[in-house]
């Protein structure tokens, strides 16, 4: 279900008659708070959020058991609720250009997450260090003041045909 770029402000309990749905993409829109109705959806397994006007996320977010792919880039998120690093299955995480000024101190237990990107937010200049000290399973691949991506399991030789095979490994982000 795509209901992007609508100018939605407030999505009530517009949920609670779609537990089925899996992909739901509510980027672009004007989104002050994620309901507890969107909690609810247990297939759920893709969520963009991404460019609206987020503050935070629900404690009730870890029912969100099938969860693989989140973006949230672009809000005004402070901090995430220590029930988020019960997302197992997540692999995918996006928290560009927020306000995240700390990680949950279990953030570590989310070990299926493969690509974590936290570009622009006020995290403290060693948290990717602090990171890979605490999961060695993660590869810090590219390390900046405000960004650091992480992807794990990377094979010893890359085959490309190009370079725009590279992105399947590496996020590339230029410098300004």
């Amino acid at each position: 279900l795509t209901l992007s770029s609508n100018n939605i402000v407030n999505l009530l309990d517009i949920f609670d008659e779609l537990g089925n749905l899996g992909y739901l993409d509510l980027s672009k829109n004007e989104i002050i708070q994620i309901p507890n109705s969107l909690c609810n959806l247990s297939k759920l397994t893709y969520l963009d959020v991404s460019n609206n006007q987020l503050s935070n996320i629900p404690s009730a977010f870890q029912n969100l058991t099938n969860l693989k792919w989140f973006h949230c880039t672009d809000n005004q998120i402070i901090c995430l609720p220590d029930e988020f690093c019960n997302l197992n299955n997540l692999t995918q995480l996006n928290l560009d250009r927020n306000q995240i000024t700390n990680l949950p101190c279990n953030f570590i237990k989310l070990s299926n997450l493969k690509w974590l990107s936290l570009s622009d937010n006020l995290l403290p200049q060693d948290y990717a260090a602090i990171l890979k000290e605490n999961n060695s399973s993660w590869e810090v691949l590219s390390e900046s003041q405000s960004q650091i991506v992480f992807k794990e399991n990377l094979p010893e030789k890359i085959k490309m045909n190009s370079l725009s095979d590279l992105s399947k490994y590496v996020q590339i982000q230029r410098s300004t």
